[in-house]
């Protein structure tokens, strides 16, 4: 179990996998009472410096003695039925690597039509995980499928949320930089709408109401992002705003915060997600046809998206302030 700073969350996960024969945490030298909460109930502590994701996993797997590796990160929950078919998998294997459901909860609810299917439990035969962000495990046998839940508590607050997705554009930036592909204009201009439809409909996330919507528009701001940063890491964006990720960072989590006190004057914000992605999306268009962005390149598109996108943040902190939520 990965971590730093979690000590909010650690002693439910903590608990939830006391079945376990082996507990091992890796920190990234938290500053808080991580570790002081976690030392009781593990069998091993150990600390890394953070660089990236799999690196930090591969250290922990090996010190692993067991025969069986489940992976779960601090805000996630083992349910009690994910525990019996963990507990079933590895007395009789039909697998040596098995997928479970991820079940997100944000805002005020679980997400039933956004859940991932990711790889955590392998036999201990040397997997390791790849990518430096959404690392995975590289895993080349059969893979079976556990039922159970494993509850993911990823939300902690909109605006942890919103840094949590420009962290990771960050990393992706630097990852479509290594393989000199994903960051031209068209991209920039589809991939984020892409991401939304298939989040909010394909998936079927429009049916969890107000908050599946809010990720699927989110998550195609990560999409919109790390783009944005591989362009400025490649010197195409003629902006101060845009020079360098840091820049982007910096200027966007000062704009969310303002936005995050506006919010607090919007009476009657919308309430519904879908009608409210129409709204931010007419803006952009507004802002890129017809007040002339289109014809300013790169930084025209990235700052008429950001129109959209800024309406939208807004209405959101409206509304998480009237059903009194973070």
């Amino acid at each position: 179990m990965p971590t730093y700073n979690e000590e909010n969350y650690i002693l439910d996960a903590l608990k939830s996998v006391s079945f376990a024969d082996q507990i091992i945490i890796i920190d990234s030298y938290s500053t808080d009472k991580t570790l002081e909460i976690a030392r009781p109930y593990c069998t091993t502590v150990l600390e890394r410096n953070f660089d990236n994701f799999s690196s930090q996993r591969n250290a922990a797997i090996e010190k692993v003695t067991a025969n069986w590796i489940l992976f779960i990160d601090a805000d996630e929950r083992v349910s009690e039925e994910l525990k019996a078919q963990i507990l079933d998998a590895i007395s009789r294997p039909e697998h040596k690597a098995y997928k479970i459901i991820q079940l997100h909860y944000y805002m005020d609810r679980f997400l039933h039509h956004h859940t991932d299917r990711v790889i955590r439990l392998v036999k201990n035969e040397g997997y390791r995980f790849i990518g430096e962000v959404h690392e995975h495990l590289n895993v080349t046998s059969s893979v079976g499928i556990l039922k159970g839940s494993l509850l993911h508590y990823t939300y902690k607050g909109f605006t942890s949320y919103l840094d949590k997705k420009m962290m990771y554009s960050s990393f992706q930036a630097k990852e479509l930089l290594k393989k000199n592909k994903g960051h031209n204009y068209f991209l920039l201009l589809v991939k984020p709408n892409i991401r939304f439809i298939k989040s909010a409909f394909i998936k079927g996330g429009y049916k969890d109401g107000y908050p599946a919507l809010v990720v699927a528009q989110i998550n195609g701001l990560g999409v919109f992002m790390r783009i944005t940063k591989a362009l400025a890491a490649k010197n195409k964006l003629k902006d101060s705003r845009f020079e360098s990720a840091e820049h982007i960072d910096k200027f966007l989590k000062s704009q969310h915060a303002q936005l995050k006190i506006n919010a607090k004057t919007i009476e009657k914000p919308h309430e519904n997600g879908l009608k409210l992605k129409i709204i931010a999306s007419l803006l952009f268009y507004k802002e890129y046809i017809f007040k002339g962005g289109i014809f300013k390149g790169k930084t025209g598109l990235i700052n008429s998206y950001l129109t959209g996108h800024f309406y939208f943040v807004e209405q959101v902190y409206a509304w998480l302030d009237k059903h009194h939520l973070e």
